[in-house]
């Protein structure tokens, strides 16, 4: 029996029924809603060296993952013109060559939408948890709709953070997020 080729073997983590690559996929996505929470705590802190070399930290790492996922793609080219091979690549050069402050590192967010929208995923959380069989089509929908209001206050607090005293963090622009979204209304924040 010959033995499988490495690229084999991460296809195997990346898309295979066994327990490791479970165990790799929620590794995925644990680092993915970690980075998210460090989006957040991020826009807290004062802008600096240390900010910096865990934002590149991450940007390798993004960009080891995303390589990764092209070389065992069975159609490269199209993995990395799709709109989430795109957004991979605006991420990674956001976080590796800061041109703008952050840049459009707010993109990050979006790779939970690929994570939890990956066939693999959604069939893992459907034999792990009984609740998610079971209740699939309200949590996606409720899934999307907290990735989509997480995306809408990176791009708020991207586009204000510097014009716009009532938008100091990320939370600011979650508040108005939020506000704007659920029409409620308010007086102390415009744009």
């Amino acid at each position: 029996m010959t033995k499988p080729s490495f690229r084999d073997r991460l296809r195997t983590l990346y898309e295979g029924p066994a327990p490791q690559s479970d165990r790799f996929r929620y590794l995925l996505l644990a680092l993915d809603l970690a980075v998210v929470g460090w989006l957040i705590t991020s826009s807290f802190l004062e802008r600096g060296r240390p900010q910096a070399a865990i934002d590149i930290a991450i940007g390798v790492v993004f960009l080891l993952d995303f390589l990764a996922r092209i070389w065992i793609a069975r159609r490269p080219l199209r993995e990395v013109v799709s709109l989430w091979g795109l957004a991979d690549i605006l991420v990674i050069l956001s976080l590796l060559f800061p041109i703008w402050g952050e840049g459009l590192a707010f993109l990050r967010v979006l790779r939970l939408y690929r994570v939890f929208h990956s066939p693999q995923t959604l069939a893992q959380l459907r034999d792990d948890l009984p609740g998610f069989r079971q209740n699939e089509s309200a949590l996606r929908a409720g899934l999307n709709l907290f990735i989509f209001i997480f995306a809408m206050t990176a791009l708020v607090y991207q586009s204000q953070t510097r014009v716009n005293p009532g938008i100091a963090n990320y939370v600011d622009a979650l508040y108005f997020t939020v506000t704007t979204l659920s029409t409620t209304g308010f007086g102390d924040i415009t744009l």
